[in-house]
């Protein structure tokens, strides 16, 4: 009943006669010709209370068919179980049987001991690294940019590391010249920035502003996402539209990793999802098949037979009703569909930790699209000195080594704030910050789901001051990509080190250099020491990548 609950607090008003069940248990909804997929009692009876207040107490089912539908939902169950039992997996639910999945705490744990235990105990034995191979073919290409790591220099080469490049630093701007990546099948690839919206929970207080800007969302899951807060079906991507399979695109932005879920082609994320997803006798995966289907523009099955998805000419303001109207409930709906099927997975998969725990995790969802994703990190105590002169804190009489004023846990402790909107959620994906403001989620599941992204969901990951190694294991990971091309292409240096700064800079380094500094921040910051072991998993990946790319020759 929960996501009945959700769609009654975001205040959908029902003004149908008919409990009919779409993409979830049950939905009121005025269309009758929608097929029933599955039916909830318990949920039938909120769906009762709002018909009856929208129709003056019309009864909505009678009473025989309520008696039969009673001894239709005792009976799927049963065989739903029997189904999942006498069928395989689906392929990469296979594969998640060997994720690394997260502890789950209420409430975020600021007891190190403690935490070191949970993690202990949910990771008994070291998740392994994803193997990729070398000149891989798969598109799109996306470089997860965190922010003061680099991204200046690295968007501008990922640019310049197209055949035909000519307009010189002109880098951000791919309609300029005639470039192309040589992609299968002597088809071409384009590069495109900073192009595809960002998507946050109203008024985020995370996510105030954003360079690509922000769209309202507040789907809990990536297929929720996908389904009820699609991309734009104009003003795309060169190389990524929306009509079309292919997404021949490499792409570079500020936005979270795994944000491609909003942007992908709808046709792209069917066919994803029946190849790796689809489970023949779960009514769950199916309505979330049907779902995926209704992305087509011009379906008008996206909204409830009522609206297709918000296409080119939809102005701010419809895009709102149509935010309300649709999204909301859509994701509401989503969502449930999705963690029910994810649930029967966990049910049926061989795991050591206990099914609570499995149902918080959705890097495999992620790691098992046919896409590949970049990063480049940096030592979190040389990025949050960055971090603190490049948004100008010290102009605000705030001092860098000031580690309770930069630990409280709201925006005003800046250094909170930062590691959590720049690095960690950027890390989770893109559901981890709506989880994350909407108090569904706790730090520990936050790094679980972020070690898991790195580990198994990155191609490749740089580390900062290895910048020449990361261009060689790129060019050496994918096959249409060559970042030796164009080295006069360098891109503009965002330092956050300015001269009238320098003295205070220098003191800033030294001090967040200090190990005892650096303990003592730690203990009063939980999530300063949660980015430090992310940062520890990135050197370990990179590492590991290193060694596997050895055997592969740039092309």
């Amino acid at each position: 009943g929960r996501e009945v609950l959700a769609s009654l607090r975001i205040g959908y008003h029902v003004s149908a006669n008919r409990c009919i069940g779409i993409l979830a248990p049950v939905y009121c909804h005025p269309l009758e010709s929608i097929k029933v997929l599955s039916l909830s009692l318990d949920n039938m009876t909120e769906c009762d209370v709002l018909a009856k207040r929208s129709v003056r107490k019309k009864r909505v089912l009678s009473f025989t068919l309520e008696k039969k539908i009673f001894l239709v939902v005792l009976a799927l169950p049963l065989l739903a179980l029997l189904a999942i039992i006498s069928n395989p997996l689906p392929p990469r639910a296979k594969i998640a049987n060997s994720f690394f999945l997260p502890s789950i705490s209420t409430t975020t744990n600021t007891d190190n001991t403690s935490s070191t235990a949970i993690r202990q105990q949910r990771n008994p034995s070291k998740e392994p690294i994803r193997s990729w191979g070398c000149h891989r073919k798969e598109a799109p290409l996306i470089y997860v940019h965190l922010g003061k790591s680099g991204g200046g220099s690295v968007r501008a080469r990922f640019a310049a590391a197209a055949l035909g490049y000519g307009r010189g630093k002109k880098w951000a701007k791919p309609n300029k010249d005639n470039h192309y990546y040589p992609m299968p099948n002597n088809s071409k690839g384009k590069f495109c920035t900073s192009q595809n919206n960002n998507y946050h929970v109203t008024n985020s207080i995370l996510y105030k502003k954003t360079f690509e800007g922000n769209l309202d969302c507040n789907a809990t899951t990536p297929i929720g996402m996908a389904v009820a807060c699609p991309g734009k079906t104009s003003g795309r991507c060169m190389g990524c539209g929306v009509y079309i399979k292919p997404c021949r695109t490499v792409y570079a932005g500020h936005n979270a990793m795994g944000s491609e879920i909003h942007w992908l082609p709808p046709k792209f994320l069917q066919k994803w999802w029946s190849e790796n997803w689809k489970h023949p006798k779960s009514t769950h995966s199916f309505a979330i098949k049907e779902a995926l289907l209704s992305l087509n523009p011009s379906d008008k099955r996206w909204c409830f037979g009522q609206a297709e998805r918000p296409g080119p000419h939809d102005r701010e303001r419809k895009q709102n009703i149509l935010y309300h109207k649709c999204g909301l409930p859509l994701a509401s709906l989503v969502d449930g569909q999705f963690r029910k099927y994810w649930q029967q997975l966990q049910k049926v998969t061989d795991r050591e930790v206990s099914f609570d725990l499995a149902n918080n995790n959705f890097s495999p969802i992620y790691a098992s699209l046919p896409v590949h994703r970049v990063t480049v990190l940096r030592d979190p105590y040389s990025w949050l000195v960055s971090k603190f002169f490049w948004h100008g804190y010290e102009k605000r009489n705030i001092k860098c080594d000031d580690i309770k004023r930069a630990s409280r846990p709201n925006s005003s402790g800046w250094a909170h704030y930062e590691i959590l909107r720049a690095y960690i959620l950027k890390l989770c994906g893109v559901d981890c910050s709506i989880r994350y403001e909407n108090g569904l989620t706790s730090l520990d599941e936050l790094e679980a789901q972020a070690e898991s992204n790195l580990r198994q969901s990155f191609s490749v990951v740089g580390i900062l001051n290895e910048t020449d190694i990361f261009y060689e294991m790129v060019s050496k990971r994918i096959s249409y990509v060559d970042m030796a091309l164009n080295p006069h292409v360098t891109g503009q240096k965002h330092s956050s080190f300015k001269k009238d700064k320098k003295a205070e800079i220098k003191r800033c380094s030294k001090i967040f250099g200090n190990k005892d500094f650096q303990e003592r921040f730690k203990k009063e910051l939980p999530v300063l020491a949660t980015i430090e072991r992310l940062y520890n998993v990135a050197v370990e990946v990179n590492r590991f990548q290193q060694k596997e790319l050895q055997k592969c020759n740039v092309q």
